[in-house]
């Protein structure tokens, strides 16, 4: 494998990563937040390495990646992007589920 290949597969892993810590972190899981940044690092370093640069110092704190994005929706249920969105338990008539049109029965004297 080239290093322009080898370049870009770690630099692919290291926004892979990046993205499972924000998703652990809209789950309000801090632990499994620090791992994901842990390799993300990780694979920044090889990066840097195979460019020939200074690797980073070392594994970001989520505080410092994620500071001010909003609180998951919700309170405290943790928000799961592929949730369908809520739905009330008892709908409002007016909101198109008030009438079903029913097929009409076949009479005897038709045939």
């Amino acid at each position: 494998m080239d290093p322009e290949s080898e370049l870009q597969k770690a630099l692919k892993q290291a926004e892979t990563w990046r993205n499972r810590a924000a998703m652990a972190w809209q789950q309000n899981n801090r632990d499994l937040t620090q791992q994901a940044l842990t390799r993300m690092w990780q694979y920044q370093v090889a990066a840097a390495r195979l460019e020939g640069n200074d690797p980073p110092d070392g594994p970001p704190e989520p505080e410092d990646i994620f500071r001010g994005w909003d609180p998951p929706p919700g309170g405290d249920r943790p928000w799961r992007p592929y949730d369908p969105s809520r739905v009330p338990r008892n709908p409002l008539p007016s909101s198109g589920a008030g009438e079903i049109a029913l097929p009409r029965p076949k009479s005897n004297e038709e045939d």
